[in-house]
């Protein structure tokens, strides 16, 4: 018999390298074909309400790397290639947890 996924919880803040991100859902991104972002000055991370759960998910996971990958010297094109290739195994991974 298959198992259920587990759902990840998409809390309200979440520390990122010591530091206190805000995560907010915005209903107006995704009319503007946008799934998320990821702020920085001031530190956010925004995901679009309009998406499915699953897309949700992942689209958190996703700006949660892109925090993370703040103030390393890699090209702005690097660092999504990277991301968009880690997010699904990580997503994987948490979803285990």
């Amino acid at each position: 018999m298959p198992r259920s996924r587990k759902r990840l919880v998409i809390p309200g803040s979440i520390h990122i390298r010591g530091k206190k991100v805000p995560v907010r859902l915005d209903s107006t991104l995704w009319a503007k074909g946008i799934a998320g972002l990821a702020e920085r000055c001031p530190r956010k991370i925004r995901i679009a309400t309009d998406q499915p759960l699953d897309e949700r998910e992942d689209t958190f996971v996703h700006e949660i790397l892109h925090h993370l990958f703040e103030g390393y010297p890699i090209s702005d094109r690097t660092e999504e290639r990277v991301v968009r290739h880690l997010t699904p195994a990580l997503l994987e991974v948490l979803r285990q947890l």
